[in-house]
């Protein structure tokens, strides 16, 4: 059925894809320079951000050679990005996860479990958090800790 195979699409790489291209149009255009307080999670580990670093980094030094960009970003991209953006915690696969934790650091990451997506749950999800080998400190931000502070709630 075709409506089956697309829904399998969007859970393979589309939700991914989709959320990367929001949050680094915000980053691009400007919003982020605009609103510094602003707090953004950002799905699916990150989307493939934690995996473009450099490239995001280059482009931003070309865009000031080649004069590409309408305005000009006084940081680069990743600066905004760990300054404003925690990537929820939502992966399989632990060296993806390390990625992620290496560029954003265990402060900007917030626990996901793709609920209700079928693909993802609450056991599978705290038990990825806890096998990056981290201090009790660090796993607990994760697990609950960071998005308590975005939201600005008690613990």
């Amino acid at each position: 059925d075709i409506m089956e195979r697309h829904k399998l699409r969007m859970s393979l790489y589309g939700f991914t894809l989709d959320t990367t291209i929001a949050v680094m149009s915000l980053i691009w255009q400007g919003v982020l320079e605009r609103y510094p307080g602003i707090k953004i999670i950002h799905a699916h580990l990150g989307g493939v951000v934690p995996y473009l670093v450099q490239r995001m980094e280059d482009c931003w030094n070309a865009s000031f050679r080649f004069n590409d960009l309408d305005q000009r970003l006084p940081k680069t991209p990743s600066e905004y990005y760990k300054e404003n953006v925690y990537p929820d915690s939502m992966s399989a696969y632990l060296p993806a996860m390390k990625c992620c934790l290496e560029f954003v650091g265990a402060t900007h990451i917030c626990l996901g479990t793709d609920y209700p997506h079928s693909i993802g749950n609450w056991e599978q999800a705290i038990e990825y958090v806890k096998r990056l080998g981290l201090s009790e400190k660090e796993t607990d931000e994760i697990l609950g800790g960071n998005a308590a502070k975005i939201c600005k709630i008690d613990k």
